[in-house]
């Protein structure tokens, strides 16, 4: 029995690079971006073999006049999603003056990787500059 227990508690030694990344990100706040538009934020909980993600505590973002708020800059997947939500904030109010978001709590959602577009991670502002410090360090 002793002998199971060492072998499991080398096991994180030998994991694959992917699997000790995605250990990194399990309950921090994702933003995900549905191919339907809509878009779901929360924290992770899981991501299985075939790239599902699970998110906890998760709210859908709607705009008052029923369109899903989306972010404009997709290709940036490293962007504060607070930048992003803000983005979703002045389309709105931008459109009318009195509409604001609603947040539509889910609870806990699955959601398919069919359904994923972008993924989005929240970052605080301390990680956000210790990534400018290696990317201008590395040039």
């Amino acid at each position: 029995m002793a002998s199971s227990t060492n072998s499991s508690s080398s096991r994180p030694s030998r994991e694959q690079p992917a699997v000790a990344k995605a250990k990194e990100l399990l309950y921090r706040r994702l933003k995900v971006l549905l191919k339907s538009g809509r878009v779901l934020e929360g924290d992770l909980a899981c991501l299985d073999k075939q790239g599902n993600i699970i998110l906890n505590n998760a709210v859908e973002h709607i705009n008052a006049n029923g369109s899903h708020c989306s972010s404009s800059s997709s290709n940036n997947a490293a962007a504060d999603s607070s930048n992003s939500s803000s983005q979703c904030n002045s389309s709105s109010s931008s459109s009318s003056s009195s509409s604001k978001p609603v947040i539509n709590q889910m609870g806990m959602v699955l959601i398919p990787k069919a359904q994923q577009g972008d993924v989005l991670l929240e970052v605080t502002l301390s990680e956000r500059a210790n990534m400018l410090s290696l990317v201008n360090g590395a040039s």
